[in-house]
């Protein structure tokens, strides 16, 4: 998406006060601008940083890419931390042409550095090397809650989202949002699975994010089924991840044989496969 467009059509909206600070408003997502400057906010609140990301912010089915550095702002017109070169769009510019990709048109404006197919520089510092790194372990505290008659009652202020599923509540998490799904056994409600961030799930997660193969070398978590193969959607996490089938892919985990996970996974320019803090994470 051009940022030219885009205050263009804020400069024409300006009138309208809920479009102060609201940029081409597209599913999943949108661009947002302070004094600061801009960042994509997440339909949950979050917002990418430290990280690139494909974005087809006005769903024309193509993406450009955009670094966001540490506070999450859009990085503009320089060149980024890892030496790539974003024009005054801030998009990715390689010899003087900016970096497109055409993506899933169901995706519409959905970050597709997720998806499957779609490649990203890796982010500056991300580890490759998972011994070099302090253990990451599975978030006890969420795990132990599962399946447990009762536990969606240890939530306090939690929000009931009454315009999806029955028992599915946000919840606020080492200061961002977690979705918790839940359902009710004997009069009791019980969590049954988790729906947060990489950064959530895992303790000690890396700042910069690490690796998928350097990921398990860490922690151990290989899939009892899948071991490390990446694979592709399924009708389950199409519903959880909210994205068309085929258009992402996925590492799982084991925590043993009653906990598993599912991590929605960023494709490496390199070939490799990425999990940074904000990749979403499936506990159940």
């Amino acid at each position: 998406m051009k940022m030219k467009k885009i205050v263009t059509m804020m400069a024409a909206a300006a009138m309208t006060a809920a479009m102060a600070m609201t940029a081409m408003a597209a599913p999943f997502g949108s661009w947002q601008q302070n004094e600061n400057g801009w960042w994509w906010q997440r339909e949950d609140g979050s917002y990418p940083a430290n990280s690139w990301v494909w974005i087809d912010g006005n769903a024309d089915g193509v993406a450009e890419c955009y670094y966001f550095d540490a506070s999450g702002y859009m990085v503009a017109d320089s060149i980024t931390s890892d030496g790539y070169t974003v024009n005054t769009d801030g998009a990715w510019v390689a010899n003087g042409v900016v970096q497109a990709k055409a993506v899933n048109a169901d995706l519409g404006g959905y970050e597709t550095a997720m998806a499957g197919g779609v490649t990203a520089p890796a982010a500056e510092g991300v580890v490759m090397d998972g011994k070099s790194v302090e253990q990451m372990t599975i978030n006890m505290n969420l795990v132990n809650t599962l399946g447990k008659a009762g536990a969606i009652d240890l939530f306090p202020n939690k929000t009931n989202l009454e315009n999806h599923a029955a028992f599915q509540y946000k919840y606020e998490y080492k200061n961002q949002p977690i979705l918790i799904h839940g359902g009710m056994v004997d009069g009791q409600y019980w969590v049954q699975d988790y729906l947060g961030t990489a950064d959530q799930i895992f303790n000690n997660f890396p700042k910069a994010g690490i690796e998928l193969n350097a990921f398990y070398d860490n922690c151990g978590y290989e899939s009892h089924a899948w071991q490390r193969r990446v694979i592709a959607s399924s009708g389950s996490t199409d519903m959880v991840f909210q994205l068309p089938t085929g258009s992402y892919r996925l590492a799982c985990g084991s925590v043993d044989k009653y906990c598993n996970f599912d991590i929605l996974l960023t494709a490496g320019n390199d070939g490799q496969w990425y999990i940074y803090p904000n990749s979403k994470v499936w506990l159940h």
